[in-house]
């Protein structure tokens, strides 16, 4: 006959299971930081331009379209996505993401005709959208269930920055490659680290968080209005993303822009693992420029710095090419600040929607630029486009700059209260 329950078996059963639930959030951290080290490496990042336009026929406009129809896809998914996240877990959209990723290699560089290269494309941009705000939101309520919450930008923007080293490693042994190996095969190959990260995904345990009983028009209707109403929200989320339209126009007229003031398509390897140098280095230092200088003051420098990028490349000198690297940089400083700005003001059932929304407003503004450049360029030519996207940047950035200070919302909040319960338990044990 089994013995009756004391108070004491009780209590010893939920120590245990507070025991576990950490050990498996504990791992979580292990398995995440795999995850987030490797999910952008791949062996075409220096070379890819070149291929489409090369290999496969299309023009540097065309290109161009292709990342803004890539934005435009990204921008329609972004919210139903982060929706997805947030009322299934983060752990089944980050693996739909990962998988994503390994079919959209393997068919762009098996795709000959433009039909197949955008669709493969574009379900590069499925993959993304999956990505964004489940990235973060994973690590954020990890971290805080652990009572660590206060890690965020640190430890986000340095696995962003060893993530960006390990992918410059790769870039450079692609480039290396393309002197023997035809650019097809290497996309291909590129398949197996979207395979990779698929399997490191689905070691990871969801952390415990609070769930709405609400509908996804519900949730999106809240997360959308959240962001809007509050303008410290609305404005440092436009800065942000106009900080990241300097980096995707530089990633892709980089290339041309290089081989155009004497580079050889096999250095391109190098040069493109500087640029992701410049952006390890600011991710790295994220967190400790956020809380050196204040948010305010890394934004007003950071913001208007990034725009250098495009006026060097309108140079089309190599000398100015150091210019290139400081769109990355900036851009891997601001934006684990910017997610972890956001994150400890929402709710846990809006924390990836909300992350997922202010990646729908960069997409928005990537289509609009690279539609525009991409068009300026083939009808003026490359250099009067980049220099004349520049100071528009430039502009712009200052304007919501302003506005954002004018909020007056300048710093980063305590951590949100969100689901309190479990992480009570987890930091007593």
């Amino acid at each position: 006959m089994p013995h009756p329950r004391t108070l004491s078996d009780v209590t010893n059963d939920a120590i245990t299971a507070a025991a576990i639930s950490r050990a498996s959030l504990a791992r979580n951290l292990r398995w995440l930081s795999a995850w987030w080290i490797l999910r952008w490496s791949w062996l075409g990042e220096a070379v890819w331009v070149i291929y489409l336009v090369d290999v496969r026929g299309l023009t540097l406009g065309q290109v161009l379209l292709f990342e803004a129809l890539f934005q435009a896809v990204t921008l329609v998914a972004q919210v139903p996505t982060g929706l997805l996240a947030d009322r299934y877990g983060r752990r089944p959209v980050l693996i739909a993401a990962s998988l994503s990723w390994a079919v959209a290699f393997v068919a762009f560089g098996l795709a000959e005709s433009f039909a197949a290269l955008l669709g493969s494309y574009l379900w590069f941009a499925l993959g993304m959208a999956l990505m964004s705000g489940a990235d973060d939101a994973m690590l954020f309520d990890t971290l805080r269930s652990l009572g660590r919450g206060e890690e965020f930008a640190r430890r986000s923007g340095r696995l962003t920055a060893i993530g960006t080293a390990v992918a410059a490693g790769f870039t450079l042994l692609g480039g290396v490659l393309s002197r023997w190996t035809p650019l097809a095969w290497l996309m291909v190959a590129s398949g197996l680290f979207g395979l990779a990260c698929a399997v490191l995904a689905s070691q990871l345990s969801e952390p415990p968080r609070e769930r709405a009983a609400r509908t996804f028009t519900a949730t999106g209707r809240s997360a959308l209005g959240r962001a809007w109403r509050r303008p410290a929200m609305r404005w440092i989320i436009a800065v942000v993303s106009l900080t990241q339209i300097g980096v995707e126009v530089i990633f892709v007229v980089s290339q041309p822009v290089l081989v155009a003031a004497g580079a050889p398509v096999w250095s391109l390897g190098g040069f493109y693992a500087a640029i992701l140098l410049g952006s390890t280095l600011g991710g790295w230092w994220a967190g400790a420029l956020g809380a050196r200088l204040g948010l305010g003051r890394t934004m007003g420098i950071l913001g208007p710095l990034s725009c250098l990028a495009l006026a060097a490349a309108a140079g089309e000198r190599l000398w100015l090419f150091p210019l290139m690297l400081t769109a990355p940089f900036a851009w891997s400083v601001l934006f684990p600040l910017l997610s972890d700005y956001l994150a400890r003001r929402v709710p846990d059932d809006e924390r990836a929607t909300t992350l997922s929304i202010s990646q729908m407003v960069v997409q928005v503004g990537g289509i609009i630029a690279t539609v525009t450049i991409g068009a300026v360029i083939d009808r003026e030519g490359t250099q009067p486009a980049l220099a004349a996207a520049s100071v528009s940047l430039l502009v712009l950035v200052a304007l919501a700059y302003w506005r954002w200070r004018a909020a007056g919302e300048l710093e980063i909040e305590p951590v949100s209260p969100g689901y309190d319960g479990p992480t009570r338990s987890l930091e007593a044990t």
